[in-house]
């Protein structure tokens, strides 16, 4: 049947778009006069002069209304579909009009999320400000070192280079070298720190007897420098992982354990297969060891090593750590006090259980 004229007057001043309105008629006794379009709320085996409430639960209590319409903005009807309800009473009884509110019941709940999620972005830019801040003192921090002993030999020999003995003029030139060596460093570091956030790679098996002879090819003379003993193991398990990235990670754990260990360093690397698929690598040194409040404060976002130790540059450990989440592992450290510490990380196992073999079981200044 056609909507009767009470209830299209009251539709006008409503916006119904595509919302599916239904309405009934029920006398002042609560009892059935009419119906239009109930079906699609689940009003199913309506009869006329059935008390309403049988079928429409929703109404308990609301009925007969007095003066004044009333709104129910958001009613799971027996359908279970939101429903937007208004009841507004008139000559022939109180009219019901329903109109279809999963529109605005989705819109409601996609705003919940959206309001969520923003919450998220706004805490995650905030984090992102706080790291920013600490990655740029970082750098500059770092960088200001060895730039201020470039400028500070260089100034000497440009103004004393006929005063300066030649043994001198080579010792402060080695400093000016090593400086921009350690800027270098820095710079490479900087820029492995952008390729790990962006860099897509496929985790393939590692040949980790190669990266770790890689690695300390890298660290030759510093090994060399402090007389360091590092033994590493025959065999390896394989590991899934992206070699370029596993050679940071190894060249960092090393580096420092040289530059921390004891006197002479003595650095072991190890590995082990964990029941849960993955293998955990290692690097131990003889050094003082760490508190625990030491070891809490490692591994944070471009927190200066040199807050724990007594030298060093704090974007090393921030960049293991990327690097070694991006390949689905973890890092870690045990230490003690006066006991030395060991440095870990986790990559997943290789499908097959393989070795790969070591070049050598010991790497030391002959």
């Amino acid at each position: 049947m056609p909507l009767p004229q009470p209830v299209l007057d009251y539709l006008s001043d409503l916006t119904i778009r595509r919302r599916s309105p239904a309405c009934l008629l029920v006398s002042k006794q609560g009892r059935l006069v009419s119906w239009h379009n109930t079906l699609d709320y689940g009003l199913y085996g309506l009869k006329p002069d059935m008390a309403i409430t049988e079928r429409a639960w929703f109404l308990e209590g609301m009925l007969p209304l007095e003066d004044d319409p009333v709104v129910l903005p958001c009613v799971f009807t027996t359908s279970h579909w939101p429903a937007e309800i208004h009841l507004f009473p008139g000559k022939e009884g109180d009219w019901i009009i329903m109109l279809d509110s999963k529109v605005e019941e989705r819109q409601r709940v996609l705003l919940q999320q959206r309001a969520g999620e923003l919450a998220l972005l706004q805490e995650r830019q905030a984090e992102l400000i706080q790291e920013l801040d600490a990655f740029a003192h970082t750098v500059a921090h770092d960088l200001k070192g060895p730039l201020t002993g470039i400028m500070g030999f260089t100034e000497l020999l440009r103004t004393q280079f006929d005063d300066l003995s030649r043994e001198k003029r080579e010792r402060f030139l080695d400093q000016v070298v090593q400086s921009g060596t350690r800027m270098n460093r820095i710079i490479h570091e900087l820029l492995l720190l952008a390729g790990v956030r962006k860099q897509k790679v496929e985790l393939r098996p590692v040949d980790m007897a190669a990266v770790v002879r890689e690695a300390l090819n890298r660290l030759d003379y510093m090994i060399r420098d402090r007389n360091a003993a590092v033994t590493v193991p025959d065999t390896w398990p394989a590991a899934l992982g992206h070699a370029p990235w596993v050679e940071e990670v190894w060249a960092n754990y090393i580096s420092n354990a040289v530059k921390y260990g004891g006197d002479p360093p003595s650095v072991e690397l190890g590995a082990e297969v964990q029941p849960n698929g993955l293998v955990r690598f290692w690097v131990r040194d003889n050094g003082p060891g760490l508190s625990e409040e030491d070891q809490a404060r490692l591994f944070k976002p471009h927190t200066r090593l040199d807050e724990v130790r007594a030298k060093g540059h704090g974007l090393g450990l921030s960049i293991v750590q990327r690097i070694v989440r991006r390949l689905g592992g973890e890092v870690g450290v045990s230490s003690r006090v006066n006991e030395g510490s060991a440095f870990s990380f986790t990559l997943r196992s290789a499908p097959e259980a393989q070795y790969s073999e070591a070049s050598g079981s010991a790497h030391q200044d002959p």
